[in-house]
């Protein structure tokens, strides 16, 4: 039994089927689809079960050895980070560029664009919400395990007549190596 305000346990069990298809050594295919099932338990809203179907799909071309380009529409649920009793639903588009301008360094850019419907735990709406982000990087391979990566992100989200909008713009730099 579950105690205290707002405690929720959720079980998922996720079941997909897979599809790879490449028609030519420059376009590719990938889709996965399936069904997720989601029992939760709360403390204040008792219990629910439900399925949710989820889906991605994935066509890549690759225009030289250097460049490729891909397209990638999804649907997926997941639990909100802030609010265990909130499932969201997320369905969105999201397009990437690869460049790998010398031996050494690369460019790579995404953007991505949807909505965001939540619901509560029995089931009721919650609110929705759409969101954009992208990222531009830089690679550069310092050493053969060894690179560096700069990076700029922005992220916005907006509820459109609730008022509720957030914005943010992140820039970094990373050091990575392979052992």
């Amino acid at each position: 039994m579950l105690s205290g305000k707002g405690i929720v346990s959720t079980t998922y069990q996720s079941f997909l089927l897979r599809l790879l298809y490449n028609p030519t050594s420059k376009l590719t295919f990938t889709a996965n689809g399936g069904l997720q099932f989601r029992q939760s338990a709360s403390s204040t809203a008792g219990s629910s079960a439900s399925s949710t179907a989820i889906l991605s799909a994935v066509l890549g071309y690759r225009f030289s050895s250097k460049t490729s380009l891909s397209l990638r529409v999804f649907r997926n649920t997941d639990v909100d980070a802030f609010n265990s009793a909130n499932i969201m639903t997320v369905t969105g588009i999201e397009g990437s560029l690869g460049w790998q301008i010398t031996r050494r360094a690369s460019l790579d850019a995404s953007l991505q664009g949807g909505n965001v419907e939540q619901t509560t735990l029995g089931g009721a709406a919650d609110g929705s919400y759409s969101f954009a982000q992208g990222t531009i990087a830089l690679s550069y391979v310092l050493l053969q395990d060894v690179n560096v990566r700069v990076f700029n992100s922005f992220q916005q989200r907006s509820r459109g007549a609730e008022g509720t909008n957030f914005t943010s713009n992140t820039s970094g730099m990373s050091l990575g190596a392979r052992f």
